[in-house]
Protein backbone atom coordinates (compact mmCIF):
# COMPACT_ATOMS: atom_id res chain seq x y z
CA UNK A 1 0.00 0.00 0.00
CA UNK A 2 3.25 2.17 -0.46
CA UNK A 3 3.17 4.91 -2.57
CA UNK A 4 5.23 4.45 -5.53
CA UNK A 5 5.35 8.34 -6.79
CA UNK A 6 4.36 7.61 -10.23
CA UNK A 7 3.08 10.66 -12.24
CA UNK A 8 0.93 10.98 -14.84
CA UNK A 9 2.93 9.59 -17.84
CA UNK A 10 5.42 8.17 -15.57
CA UNK A 11 6.16 4.59 -13.28
CA UNK A 12 3.00 3.05 -12.78
CA UNK A 13 1.93 5.01 -15.84
CA UNK A 14 4.39 4.34 -18.47
CA UNK A 15 2.87 2.23 -21.45
CA UNK A 16 5.17 -0.70 -20.59
CA UNK A 17 3.98 -0.42 -17.19
CA UNK A 18 0.46 -1.34 -18.39
CA UNK A 19 1.52 -3.89 -20.65
CA UNK A 20 3.21 -6.10 -17.72
CA UNK A 21 0.29 -5.37 -15.40
CA UNK A 22 -2.15 -6.94 -17.87
CA UNK A 23 -0.09 -9.43 -18.78
CA UNK A 24 0.58 -10.41 -15.34
CA UNK A 25 -3.33 -10.48 -15.21
CA UNK A 26 -3.78 -12.95 -17.37
CA UNK A 27 -1.18 -15.20 -16.14
CA UNK A 28 -3.16 -15.23 -12.72
CA UNK A 29 -6.99 -15.25 -14.73
CA UNK A 30 -5.02 -18.19 -17.12
CA UNK A 31 -4.21 -19.99 -13.78
CA UNK A 32 -7.24 -19.35 -11.79
CA UNK A 33 -9.22 -20.83 -14.55
CA UNK A 34 -7.33 -23.99 -15.55
CA UNK A 35 -8.01 -24.97 -11.86
CA UNK A 36 -11.51 -24.52 -12.44
CA UNK A 37 -12.43 -21.77 -10.54
CA UNK A 38 -13.97 -18.08 -12.01
CA UNK A 39 -12.18 -14.99 -12.37
CA UNK A 40 -13.13 -11.95 -12.36
CA UNK A 41 -10.76 -9.08 -13.99
CA UNK A 42 -10.44 -6.00 -12.10
CA UNK A 43 -8.97 -2.88 -14.02
CA UNK A 44 -9.44 -0.50 -16.09
CA UNK A 45 -9.73 -2.09 -19.46
CA UNK A 46 -9.74 1.08 -21.96
CA UNK A 47 -8.20 -0.21 -24.58
CA UNK A 48 -10.30 -2.55 -26.91
CA UNK A 49 -6.52 -4.98 -27.09
CA UNK A 50 -6.75 -5.19 -23.63
CA UNK A 51 -10.77 -6.26 -23.52
CA UNK A 52 -9.66 -8.45 -26.35
CA UNK A 53 -6.79 -9.95 -25.45
CA UNK A 54 -9.16 -11.85 -22.27
CA UNK A 55 -11.84 -12.52 -24.66
CA UNK A 56 -9.69 -14.54 -26.39
CA UNK A 57 -8.23 -16.41 -23.20
CA UNK A 58 -11.60 -17.29 -22.40
CA UNK A 59 -12.19 -18.62 -25.56
CA UNK A 60 -9.12 -20.53 -25.90
CA UNK A 61 -9.83 -21.96 -22.33
CA UNK A 62 -13.49 -22.59 -23.00
CA UNK A 63 -15.19 -20.06 -20.54
CA UNK A 64 -17.94 -17.55 -20.50
CA UNK A 65 -16.65 -14.17 -21.39
CA UNK A 66 -18.87 -10.60 -20.10
CA UNK A 67 -17.43 -7.19 -19.50
CA UNK A 68 -18.92 -5.97 -16.57
CA UNK A 69 -18.83 -2.09 -17.41
CA UNK A 70 -19.05 -0.44 -14.15
CA UNK A 71 -19.23 3.49 -14.97
CA UNK A 72 -20.74 6.64 -13.18
CA UNK A 73 -20.98 10.59 -14.91
CA UNK A 74 -17.82 12.07 -15.10
CA UNK A 75 -18.74 14.80 -12.01
CA UNK A 76 -19.07 12.03 -10.25
CA UNK A 77 -15.52 10.38 -10.99
CA UNK A 78 -14.05 13.44 -10.30
CA UNK A 79 -15.85 13.85 -6.84
CA UNK A 80 -14.47 10.38 -6.05
CA UNK A 81 -10.94 11.06 -7.12
CA UNK A 82 -10.67 14.03 -4.89
CA UNK A 83 -12.37 12.02 -1.78
CA UNK A 84 -10.28 9.35 -1.63
CA UNK A 85 -7.22 12.00 -2.50
CA UNK A 86 -8.27 13.74 0.60
CA UNK A 87 -8.84 10.62 2.70
CA UNK A 88 -5.04 9.65 2.19
CA UNK A 89 -5.72 5.69 3.37
CA UNK A 90 -6.53 4.44 -0.06
CA UNK A 91 -3.37 2.49 -2.20
CA UNK A 92 -4.27 4.19 -5.28
CA UNK A 93 -2.31 7.24 -6.52
CA UNK A 94 -4.65 7.93 -9.30
CA UNK A 95 -5.33 11.35 -9.07
CA UNK A 96 -7.77 14.10 -11.50
CA UNK A 97 -5.07 13.90 -13.82
CA UNK A 98 -4.75 10.31 -14.07
CA UNK A 99 -8.67 10.32 -14.56
CA UNK A 100 -8.54 13.04 -17.19
CA UNK A 101 -6.30 11.06 -18.82
CA UNK A 102 -8.41 7.82 -18.94
CA UNK A 103 -11.20 9.78 -20.17
CA UNK A 104 -9.60 11.16 -23.37
CA UNK A 105 -7.94 7.35 -23.73
CA UNK A 106 -10.31 5.01 -23.62
CA UNK A 107 -11.78 3.10 -26.40
CA UNK A 108 -15.43 2.25 -26.74
CA UNK A 109 -16.96 -1.16 -27.18
CA UNK A 110 -17.01 -2.09 -30.71
CA UNK A 111 -20.40 -4.39 -31.60
CA UNK A 112 -19.19 -7.46 -30.64
CA UNK A 113 -17.80 -6.56 -27.45
CA UNK A 114 -21.45 -4.73 -26.32
CA UNK A 115 -23.07 -8.02 -27.08
CA UNK A 116 -20.64 -8.80 -23.95
CA UNK A 117 -21.57 -6.26 -22.31
CA UNK A 118 -23.42 -5.64 -18.59
CA UNK A 119 -23.50 -1.57 -17.96
CA UNK A 120 -23.38 -1.13 -14.24
CA UNK A 121 -24.46 2.54 -13.19
CA UNK A 122 -22.34 3.17 -10.18
CA UNK A 123 -24.25 6.40 -9.02
CA UNK A 124 -25.08 4.09 -6.41
CA UNK A 125 -24.60 0.53 -4.67
CA UNK A 126 -25.68 -1.96 -7.60
CA UNK A 127 -28.39 -4.32 -7.05
CA UNK A 128 -26.98 -7.33 -7.88
CA UNK A 129 -30.13 -9.00 -7.47
CA UNK A 130 -31.56 -6.99 -9.95
CA UNK A 131 -28.36 -7.30 -12.73
CA UNK A 132 -28.00 -11.01 -12.14
CA UNK A 133 -30.63 -11.77 -14.81
CA UNK A 134 -28.94 -10.12 -17.28
CA UNK A 135 -25.37 -11.25 -16.40
CA UNK A 136 -27.44 -14.90 -16.63
CA UNK A 137 -27.84 -14.05 -20.71
CA UNK A 138 -24.20 -12.92 -21.08
CA UNK A 139 -23.05 -15.60 -19.34
CA UNK A 140 -24.49 -19.17 -19.44
CA UNK A 141 -24.04 -20.93 -15.80
CA UNK A 142 -23.74 -17.18 -13.64
CA UNK A 143 -24.01 -17.74 -10.04
CA UNK A 144 -28.31 -17.50 -9.64
CA UNK A 145 -29.92 -15.83 -6.48
CA UNK A 146 -33.03 -17.23 -5.47
CA UNK A 147 -35.11 -15.72 -2.82
CA UNK A 148 -36.20 -18.57 -1.36
CA UNK A 149 -33.88 -20.35 1.50
CA UNK A 150 -31.93 -23.19 0.53
CA UNK A 151 -32.80 -26.19 1.38
CA UNK A 152 -29.81 -28.06 0.39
Amino acid sequence: EATSGSGLGGGLYTPEATVQTYARLAELARVVLEAGRPVLVDATFLKRAQRTAFAGLAQELGVPFAILAFDAPEDVLRARVRARLAAGDDASEADEAVLEAQLRSREGFDAEELARVLPIDTRSVPDWRSLLPALSRLWPGAPRMDSRPSTH
